[in-house]
């Protein structure tokens, strides 16, 4: 039986949701309507597919830097694509030859890529994107492979399979519950957790229920700061910076809605079915036009020139509150 890899270099959270379905729209055309994942070890793909019954195993790409980087690198990913057998590999958005090049070296029978460049030459049986296509955002890239070959996304309301609830100590919280999502993997991209305080005391007032700050361990201190001034103000409120980024998908699951800067908790929110608003500067990637999410954006401003009524009035006008 015939088995299909999938690679997707990029190393965010928010990169392995983006292509959930199109991993879905891959798997679903096999004999055993499952794939393998080849991605970064920082995406947590391993920890956020677990559960996805179309996802057969995750393996990793090691580049920038390790093993996998340069000449010698080229043979030994081709070595670990061989051992596995794959008979079709799609490189899903990537213009590098790297991954070509190594399905190449193994063998592999069928190569499905964008065919930027001299890439073109070493697929096989793929029908390569456009030169429109070729400059898309990786997400339009993706799904152009995918069409010019001959497949389409289904429109899955909540492709990311969430296999975990919401841990018992955080169901006794008054509903509705709001998300604010805190994290960034840079400075520029944040919005400051001052505001998120603001914005959080505002919805209280109009709505109550509790507020659930989501990041990683890098937000601890910033959560903490935010818990206190949420305390002083008679406001429930729970930090999910600590939770496995499984159960902090159980509980994005639960939300009434999100709002935060462009990270991945906020492109994981359509993925399961929850309404997400995402802020973002002027120099930012307008990731709404993509991940489906709301954006609020203005060309002329920073992300901390957004101001908190900005927000409110983009929230009201969602009819979120």
């Amino acid at each position: 039986m015939g088995k299909t890899l999938i690679i997707q270099n990029l190393q965010g959270i928010g990169d392995t949701v983006w292509f959930i379905r199109h991993y879905h729209a891959i798997a679903k055309a096999t004999q055993d309507k499952k794939v393998s994942i080849l991605t970064r070890s920082r995406s947590m793909a391993d920890q956020i597919l677990q559960y996805d019954p179309f996802i057969e195993q995750v393996l990793w790409l090691d580049i920038k830097p390790g093993r996998h980087d340069g000449l010698w690198g080229i043979v030994l990913l081709s070595r670990l694509i061989c051992h596995y057998k794959f008979e079709k590999v799609w490189i899903l958005h990537s213009r590098s030859l790297r991954y070509a090049l190594a399905c190449r070296l193994a063998g592999v029978p069928v190569i499905y890529g964008p065919g930027i460049g001299l890439q073109k030459y070493l697929l096989r049986k793929s029908v390569p994107l456009s030169k429109e296509e070729q400059t898309m955002h990786p997400i339009g890239r993706g799904t152009a492979l995918l069409k010019r070959n001959g497949l389409t996304l289904d429109q899955e309301k909540a492709p990311l399979f969430v296999g975990e609830k919401v841990p018992k100590e955080i169901k006794k919280y008054p509903k509705p519950w709001v998300g604010l999502g805190i994290a960034s993997s840079e400075p520029h991209k944040k919005w400051s957790w001052e505001k998120y305080v603001s914005l959080g005391i505002a919805l209280h007032k109009q709505q109550g229920g509790t507020l659930f700050i989501m990041g990683g361990g890098l937000e601890n201190n910033e959560a903490q700061k935010m818990m206190d001034s949420f305390r002083q103000e008679n406001i429930d409120s729970f930090t999910a910076t600590n939770l496995p980024i499984t159960q902090s998908l159980a509980l994005l699951q639960q939300l009434d809605f999100i709002v935060g800067n462009d990270t991945g908790i906020l492109h994981a929110a359509p993925m399961v079915a929850t309404p997400g608003l995402v802020l973002l500067g002027k120099s930012q990637v307008p990731i709404h036009q993509y991940a489906e999410v709301e954006g609020l954006q203005f060309d002329h401003k920073s992300i901390n020139e957004i101001t908190v009524e900005m927000v409110l009035e983009k929230i009201k006008m969602l009819g979120w509150v």
